[in-house]
């Protein structure tokens, strides 16, 4: 077992070299000039952190009012490394998949804790998880390099998973933990306030948990609950009458049917979950994490009951992540959304394997079994994982000759090799030298080309938007680079 863990987490940390290494091309585009240039006037005029942080309160502000209620968020997008020098923006990639991997890690072993299982145990589902999710991520460069889609979506689910690490460890504690209370109150108000996709996730979350507490009759942790739920009810509150809210509704065009939208998303919830996404990625995942699921449920006295219910459940609740974006914009094909809800498809997996291994092993056959339980993965367990292990690698690696753009890893090698990511950070680069140095009120910089499909996205409109308000300039010309 310990074995299995340092050799997925040497896997997993090698994996991401290449694709920090592609991070010395990356800089703001887009939507981070323009939610951020009231704190980058702040920085570059004052040089203080409270006249920065002041500056984030008053973008928060300007966008309730006029574009959209997700304050959290925005707060987040308007303090985007590159205000303090377009250069920290190389920490994008470090900062996105530093949070999701503590995140994913944190959570499980958490759960691993529950059950006083080895940490060895979350370590490998952790391990398994990130690697299937960095790498087979569904937008790459709006989840790792693009900061401001990256900090709306992404980061909003760690902090979800975070959350539910803190009330694991408000259940399992009998002192109160203040420190988990207080992180829990936290991660409440800043998913209440992030994205709706997680945001109403949050709120069936915590409806899910007040039912369950109390059909269990456990009163100290409902009490307990009530605190964090408070706090995540106003801010979503907070968060969708946003004046902005019914503006940008306004300027779509597209007018919501909630009916409508919710039938959708149980039909994305079977397109998406059980067809789209669904490949031999995912198939090799859940038989690699059946054998330690296995060891994982032994001597375990929660009884895993109504497995078939278990799955229902986890379907719905994957499935009314698309409602927010369907009843908004009619489609659930954005990339950025499709980021968070695969994230949260391939742990639900997870989680669904743990679950259903426990019902097995709990179940009729249990007797027939037991006297081959052994509680640790050898012997021909141990050879089929490794050999499951070798057929992926081995299928990774085939797949990524023809097809790199698969695997995040594959891509980034890709693209340092041939140079596309590096003619996409010279020419951003040079733009970017244009705008700061030139005293000029119109300036002209060049079109930013969408060689790199790491750095760049049909997510991303115009790598030059709000550049104007940004380097305060009159007006900013695009042409191509000849």
């Amino acid at each position: 077992m310990k074995d299995f863990a340092f050799v997925l987490a040497g896997v997993y940390i090698c994996s991401l070299i290449p694709i920090l290494c592609i991070s010395i091309y990356n800089y703001p585009q887009a939507d981070d000039w323009g939610y951020s240039y009231l704190t980058h006037w702040a920085w570059i005029d004052t040089h203080s952190l409270f006249q920065v942080l002041k500056a984030a309160a008053a973008a928060v502000v300007e966008a309730y009012n006029h574009w959209q209620g997700t304050f959290s968020s925005i707060f987040l997008m308007s303090l985007q490394p590159g205000i303090f020098g377009e250069q920290f923006y190389v920490f994008v990639p470090f900062i996105m998949l530093g949070l999701l991997s503590f995140s994913v890690i944190f959570f499980f072993l958490q759960i691993s804790r529950f059950f006083n299982k080895s940490r060895y145990y979350a370590v490998i589902f952790s391990m398994f998880t990130l690697l299937l999710v960095v790498q087979h991520m569904i937008s790459k460069p709006v989840a790792f390099f693009w900061y401001n889609a990256a900090v709306h979506y992404i980061v909003p689910f760690c902090f979800g998973l975070l959350l539910v690490a803190c009330f694991i460890i408000l259940y399992k504690e009998r002192k109160l933990r203040w420190g988990a209370l207080i992180g829990a109150c936290i991660f409440s108000v800043m998913l209440g306030g992030g994205n709706l996709v997680t945001a109403l996730s949050g709120i069936i979350g915590f409806v899910t948990l007040f039912v369950l507490l109390a059909f269990n009759k456990k009163k100290r942790m409902l009490l307990i609950l009530i605190i964090p739920a408070v706090f995540n009810f106003l801010a979503f509150t907070i968060n969708v009458v946003a004046p902005g809210n019914s503006l940008r509704q306004e300027a779509t065009g597209i007018p919501g049917n909630p009916v409508m939208s919710i039938l959708r998303s149980l039909f994305y919830g079977i397109y998406y979950l059980g067809d789209v996404w669904l490949d031999w990625q995912i198939i090799l995942f859940v038989l690699l994490l059946i054998p330690f699921a296995w060891s994982f449920v032994q001597n375990i006295d929660f009884k895993f009951p109504f497995p078939l219910l278990f799955s229902l459940y986890s379907y719905g609740f994957l499935s009314a992540m698309f409602t927010p974006t369907d009843y908004a914009a009619h489609t659930a094909g954005i990339g950025r959304v499709q980021n968070v809800i695969f994230t949260a498809y391939i742990i639900v997996i997870a989680l669904n394997v743990i679950y259903i291994t426990g019902w097995v092993y709990q179940g009729r056959e249990r007797e027939k079994i037991k006297s081959c339980e052994t509680g640790a993965i050898q012997g021909k367990s141990a050879s089929f994982i490794w050999v499951l292990c070798a057929v992926a690698l081995f299928s990774a690696v085939l797949t990524s000759i023809p097809s790199p753009e698969r695997f995040t890893t594959a891509l980034a090698i890709q693209e340092l090799s041939s140079g596309s990511a590096k003619e996409c950070g010279q020419i951003a680069f040079e733009n970017i030298q244009i705008l700061k140095n030139s005293t000029e009120e119109s300036v002209t910089i060049w079109k930013v080309p969408k060689t790199s499909k790491l750095l760049t996205s049909d997510d991303i409109d115009q790598w030059h938007y709000d550049t104007k308000n940004y380097f305060r300039k009159k007006t900013v010309m695009v042409i191509d680079k000849k």
